[in-house]
């Protein structure tokens, strides 16, 4: 393979790496570092898609570890932010369930569509945590009330991506259940209608 094509997912692994030191300074309340790993790990993520799509090289593993990866990346950074509003251990607390239960359901459907419900939640937590490191920056007394909206927010879309990821599973494990049936009962067809021309041909009496 062209090294080229491999650079996509260093970019996403290094996002790992910096995901990691985030999470070690933001437990020392090293904000400003916490920052700025945070505006390298956003650049690599912008890169890793759009070198992907230059040279041609978006995989399906690829895309699986750019998603695990943006989810560790997110669960971190809830957990920096712990110290700063106990809140925000409710947030981490749901994500980790979406998380755990689409994985779940991944190795049981073999997919996992991405739901609306489930953009929208994604784009309020990340606009929360925005406002929540503003907050802790500045200390402008709005922001707080800002950020308390969002959480609220946010938490209620959490919950609501998880009932909705819950009914996409119920009902698409139903129709796979049907459809292993359905192809178990054309399977014993063929397999007696074969045996039955089979007879036919020998000259067999069929009882």
């Amino acid at each position: 393979m062209d090294i080229k094509k491999k650079i996509p997912n260093i970019l996403t692994f290094s996002r790992l790496f910096f995901t990691l030191l985030i999470l070690l300074f933001g437990l020392l309340k090293q904000f400003n570092l916490v920052l700025i790993f945070c505006i390298i790990a956003s650049i690599t993520d912008f890169f890793d898609g759009f070198l992907a799509r230059k040279f041609k090289a978006i995989t399906e593993f690829g895309a699986k570890l750019d998603a695990v990866v943006d989810k560790v990346f997110v669960i971190c950074l809830l957990i920096t932010l712990i110290n700063t509003n106990i809140s925000f251990l409710v947030l981490l607390l749901l994500e980790m369930l979406i998380g755990i239960s689409n994985l779940y359901y991944y190795f049981k459907l073999s997919y996992v569509n991405s739901l609306l419900v489930g953009k929208i939640k994604t784009a309020s937590l990340f606009v929360t945590i925005i406002i929540a490191y503003f907050h802790l920056f500045f200390n402008i007394p709005i922001f707080l009330t800002i950020l308390n909206g969002f959480i609220y927010m946010t938490g209620n879309l959490q919950f609501l991506s998880f009932i909705s990821y819950l009914e996409f599973f119920l009902e698409n494990s139903n129709k796979k259940t049907v459809e292993n049936i359905s192809t178990d009962d054309d399977l014993e067809k063929t397999i007696y209608v074969n045996n039955l021309d089979d007879l036919l041909e020998t000259g067999e009496e069929v009882i």
